[in-house]
C-alpha cells in the first residue's frame, strides 16, 4: 500500500485529521507521528524511519507550521533522502528556501476542503502508477523465472 508521511504543526491537527481521513479513503497509509506511540524510541530516530518507509512526504505548511522548527527538519530529511515531497502551503505562509522550487497547491482557511481533495486525489494517483509500475515488475520477473525453468528443462533434455 502506498504511503504517506505528513509533517505538520501539532496546532493544525483539525485540518491534518481531515486530511488523513480523505488519504485514507483513497487508499493511501497515511503516517501521523502522534497516533503512533513507540515510548522509549528518541523521537527523530522515529520520525526518520517512518519517512524512510514512506513513499512520499506531505507537508502541511501553515502560518504556524511555517516557523516550526521539526516541520522545517522534516522535510529537510525527506529531500535528504530524495522522497517526493507534496506541499499544501497556507496563503501568508512562508516556505523560505525549504520549498523553494516546488509547485505546491496553496489554500485558505476557509477553502482547505478543496486543498485536501486536490491532494488525495494527486496522491492517489501516484498510488495507482506505483501499483501498475509495481505489477509490471512482478510480471517481469514471472517471465524470466518461466524462462529460467524452460531454459533448464531444453538443457535437462539435452543431457539425455
Amino acid at each position: 500500500m502506498y504511503s504517506v508521511f505528513i509533517s505538520h504543526s501539532f496546532k493544525d491537527s483539525g485540518l491534518v485529521y481531515s486530511l488523513r481521513t480523505a488519504l485514507s479513503q483513497a487508499g493511501v497509509n497515511p503516517y501521523l507521528a502522534e497516533v503512533d506511540a513507540q515510548y522509549g524510541i528518541a523521537l527523530p530516530e522515529k520520525i526518520g524511519k517512518a519517512i524512510d518507509s514512506a513513499d512520499a512526504i506531505i507537508v502541511v505548511l501553515t502560518k504556524e507550521a511555517s516557523v516550526s522548527p521539526s516541520v522545517n527538519q522534516e522535510v529537510g530529511y525527506a529531500k535528504k533522502a530524495q522522497k517526493l515531497i507534496v506541499a499544501m502551503v497556507e496563503e501568508g505562509a512562508s516556505t523560505g528556501a525549504m520549498l523553494q522550487g516546488l509547485e505546491v497547491v496553496r489554500f485558505t482557511i476557509d477553502k482547505i476542503g478543496e486543498a485536501i481533495e486536490k491532494v488525495s486525489n494527486y496522491v492517489k494517483r501516484l498510488a495507482k502508477k506505483a501499483d501498475q509500475e509495481g505489477l509490471a515488475w512482478t510480471i517481469v520477473g514471472a517471465s524470466v523465472a518461466i524462462l529460467a525453468i524452460i531454459a533448464l528443462f531444453a538443457l535437462a533434455a539435452r543431457k539425455k
